[in-house]
C-alpha cells in the first residue's frame, strides 16, 4: 500500500473480536517490508485503543529508527539500524519467552529487551498511522503480517523477497 502522509491510513472497521490479536505475555511477531519516503515520526502498526492503552504499537522516529512500544511503557526496544529512506526494507518484531527483538533486513539491530506486557486486549488494527489519526506514514508498507508465534530467533533466517515497488 502506497500512503501519502498527509490524510491516509488503513484502520479495521470493528475491533477484532475473540482472541485473534491478543497476545497476553505469549510470543508474537510483527513483521514487514518499509519503503520511507519522509525522516518525520510515522505510525506503522498500532492495536492501541487510545494512546495509553497496553498494545503494540511500532513507528519510525524521525530519524527513521523503527522503535516498539505499547503505550504505557516508553520504548521498549529500538533498532539500531535504519532503514533507507527510498529503499525497502523487512523488519520484524518478535517477541519470544519475554524476550523482544527487532531485526532489519535479517539482522538483529539493537539489544534485545525484556518485555512482560500483558496484551489483554486491543483496539483496532491501524496501519500507516498511529491512534487517533497520528504520526502518518509516507512511502509503502507491504506483507505486514502478525503472528503469535517467534518466526526469527536469530539473525539470517529466512527473509522474505522483496516486494514488487509499482512503478
Amino acid at each position: 500500500y502506497y500512503f501519502s502522509g498527509s490524510s491516509d491510513y488503513l484502520m479495521s472497521a470493528n475491533t477484532p473480536t475473540g482472541n485473534t490479536f491478543v497476545v497476553g505475555t505469549g510470543n508474537f511477531t510483527l513483521e514487514g517490508w518499509v519503503y520511507t519516503q519522509s525522516t518525520a515520526a510515522q505510525g506503522i502498526f498500532d492495536l492501541r485503543a487510545t494512546t495509553t492503552n497496553t498494545a503494540p504499537y511500532v513507528y519510525t522516529t524521525g530519524a527513521n529508527q523503527i522503535v516498539y512500544n505499547s503505550g504505557t511503557t516508553a520504548i521498549i526496544s529500538s533498532a539500531t539500524t535504519v532503514p533507507v529512506a527510498n529503499q525497502w526494507s523487512h523488519f520484524a518484531l518478535v517477541r519470544n519467552a519475554g524476550t523482544s527483538t527487532l531485526y532489519i533486513n535479517g539482522i538483529q539491530s539493537g539489544p534485545q529487551a525484556v518485555d512482560s506486557q500483558n496484551y489483554a486486549s486491543i483496539g483496532n488494527i491501524i496501519v500507516g498511522g498511529a491512534t487517533g489519526g497520528a504520526a502518518l506514514f509516507n512511502g509503502y508498507i507491504s506483507d505486514l503480517r502478525f503472528a503469535k508465534a517467534a518466526r526469527y530467533t536469530a539473525n539470517n533466517q529466512s527473509l522474505p523477497s522483496t516486494p514488487y515497488l509499482p512503478k
